[in-house]
């Protein structure tokens, strides 16, 4: 028996313009289950696998603060992120069924995740990838309250987001939990994409834990009978590969009406059809206007988080 899986989304502000690709996603993960924290009260159409919790920011941090018993920095949403390692303990009276908790971003489309989470992967692995926009814990005491091995008040009580999620400062969960002896899963059949160039540049991990290009291959996506895939071009041909999940970073993204079959392209998710090679290098195309008015709109964010600290 497969085992049973629950992620836990807070999300204040307006949901993405993608937000019902990705309640359509998770109602195709049937055997997946979400928890939505949310101030965002716009009908839509929930499947029985995600339960929305209607809530605010305010009262969110006050849970967080009953339970862990002192007072937190939470300014802004993005500082959740510092937050996620706790949520199997904050949230535990909700995940009293489930084998494995997590946290997941809403600028990501799910493929088949069951084709890549099975029982022989949750057997050998304690938590299931490094990165902060989609991970998944064993439920269990000594996982959930793994992060109180280190100095975790001062992180909270920090304004600054100190990326504890994921591996880029020390401390953080992955290395409270590796050097406690669990195994963690890198994932390899994910699709995530850059932030500043227009065409599809995949990340990885580099050296010094941080986010370098390892791919600058003209790509897009395709979504089909519930499956995701990635097309790229090798040589004169097409090669496609089946993944688990694509992370497209906040892009905007032009979506139109509802499809069950799509191609997720820069920036846009259209029909379905059988793309060419000539296609993809359309698609692929680099857009330096854009890259220009992302780089301005990432240094105004900076110097705005600076002022509010």
């Amino acid at each position: 028996m497969m085992k049973k899986v629950c992620f836990i989304v807070p999300y204040f502000g307006t949901f993405p313009n993608t937000f019902e690709y990705w309640l359509q996603c998770c109602r195709n993960n049937k055997e997946f289950n979400w928890i939505i924290f949310t101030d965002d009260k716009t009908k839509y159409d929930y499947p029985e696998n995600v339960r929305v919790m209607y809530s605010t920011l305010n009262n969110i941090k006050e849970v967080i603060e009953a339970k862990i018993g002192f007072d937190i920095s939470l300014i802004r949403p993005y500082k959740l992120c510092d937050v996620r390692p706790l949520y199997g303990y904050i949230f535990s009276d909700y995940l009293n069924q489930f084998d494995y908790w997590g946290y997941c971003d809403l600028d990501i489309l799910f493929g088949d995740l069951k084709v890549f989470l099975n029982d022989e992967i949750f057997e050998k692995y304690q938590k299931i990838s490094f990165l902060g926009h989609m991970s998944l814990l064993k439920n269990c005491e000594e996982i959930n309250q793994c992060f109180m091995k280190c100095d975790y008040r001062a992180i909270l009580k920090n304004p600054r987001n100190r990326v504890f999620d994921e591996i880029r400062f020390s401390p953080n969960i992955n290395e409270l939990l590796k050097n406690s002896g669990y195994n963690i899963l890198k994932l390899d059949n994910i699709a995530d994409i850059a932030e500043e160039p227009y065409n599809f540049e995949l990340y990885g991990i580099g050296s010094g834990n941080r986010c370098v290009k390892i791919a600058n291959t003209p790509t897009v996506f395709r979504y089909k009978n519930n499956k995701l895939f990635k097309l790229t071009i090798e040589g004169k041909k097409i090669d496609v590969k089946e993944i688990m999940y694509v992370h497209f970073q906040k892009r905007n993204i032009n979506v139109g009406n509802l499809k069950s079959d799509f191609l997720l392209v820069p920036n846009e998710i259209i029909d379905d059809y059988d793309v060419t090679i000539e296609d993809i290098m359309r698609f692929s195309k680099r857009k330096l206007s854009y890259f220009i008015k992302h780089r301005c709109k990432r240094i105004r964010n900076v110097i705005k988080s600076r002022l509010i600290h």
